[in-house]
């Protein structure tokens, strides 16, 4: 444990006052937030503002945000599925373009470039890799999966709304909490 100084991003930045859902910082050093209501915003050289058209944003609710490896951000969207935005393009990998993707629920971009996808209707875990999208296959009847997180040596979790612990090994979700009191 290391102690860092943190600070609050007052209203003045352009954030808007809205709890904040999920929040990432891109490979350029710029911090992104997914908001209350569904928005996404970007925060540059201390000032905020909220994506718009004229950033390329095409709009929906968004639901969670991560860093997209080589620049611009993975955005999880409530209606839409998966989105990637870079330099003011948006690239959708949803039900209009053939992925049955509609609402993400959580993301996480790991370290070897890997996109994991926790999607609702169906609970499901998801990796996009190497431009292909793969199923990680479920143990059934799984509760809702809620987080996801990487360990330094590459190692996925998936957490669940009922509080279960699961590894991903070869695309399978493997319960790891079975023998913690």
């Amino acid at each position: 444990v290391r102690p860092r100084v943190a600070g609050a991003i007052e209203s003045d930045t352009g954030l808007p006052a809205e709890a904040v859902q999920t929040v990432c910082q891109d490979a350029a050093g710029g911090l992104w937030a997914v908001l209350q209501y569904g928005s996404l915003a970007r925060g540059r050289g201390g000032k905020w503002s909220v994506m718009g058209k004229a950033d390329g944003w095409p709009g929906g609710v968004a639901i969670c945000v991560a860093p997209a490896r080589d620049g611009g951000v993975w955005v999880g969207m409530g209606d839409h599925g998966l989105l990637r935005w870079r330099e003011g393009k948006t690239e959708a990998w949803g039900p209009e373009n053939g992925y049955d993707i509609r609402s993400v629920r959580s993301l996480l971009a790991a370290a070897n470039g890997d996109v994991w996808i926790v999607t609702d209707w169906p609970n499901r875990l998801r990796v996009f890799r190497d431009g292909r999208l793969l199923d990680v296959k479920a143990p059934a009847n799984m509760q809702a999966m809620i987080a996801l997180a990487e360990t330094p040596d590459g190692k996925i979790w998936a957490g669940t709304s009922n509080g279960r612990l699961f590894g991903v090994r070869n695309l399978r979700l493997v319960r790891e909490d079975a023998a913690v009191p």
